[in-house]
């Protein structure tokens, strides 16, 4: 709060995966430290689940970022021989940002509307990417 700056928390999922846990996790989690932003600091949160917190990272820059990851993640799987079947194999990301955290501002809300954010882009299909901003 002190520094004045954005706050984002981005939370990338794979779903549908029946087999393949290494393999997924090990490109789930190059693609994340791939991200270029400042200071960003990941969290595995299970095997194809995947936290991300970037300091300094206004909304539309972390949904690029979210969305880059969606389609490199989805690539990079293919490559393994670990293809879409139909529906059943998804990259979805959700985003939450705070512009200027006030002095009542409670972090865990920005967790809790990523993961709003990503349980609402899974529905939706493939490659998506919901974003929030709370103020």
């Amino acid at each position: 709060r002190s520094l004045r700056q954005p706050l984002s928390v981005m939370v990338i999922q794979v779903d549908g995966i029946q087999h393949s846990k290494p393999k997924v996790e090990r490109v789930l989690d190059q693609t994340c430290r791939a991200i270029d932003a400042v200071d960003v600091s990941l969290i595995n949160v299970g095997a194809y689940r995947r936290v991300l917190i970037l300091p300094s990272c206004e909304r539309q820059e972390a949904v690029r970022f979210a969305g880059a990851a969606c389609r490199d993640i989805g690539v990079s799987l293919e490559r393994l021989g670990i293809t879409y079947d139909g529906q059943d194999l998804t990259v979805n990301a959700g985003v939450a940002t705070v512009a200027l955290a006030m002095k009542n501002f409670r972090p865990a809300d920005l967790l809790e509307t990523a993961e709003r954010c990503v349980s609402t882009a899974q529905l939706t299909g493939n490659c998506v990417v919901k974003s929030l901003e709370i103020y």
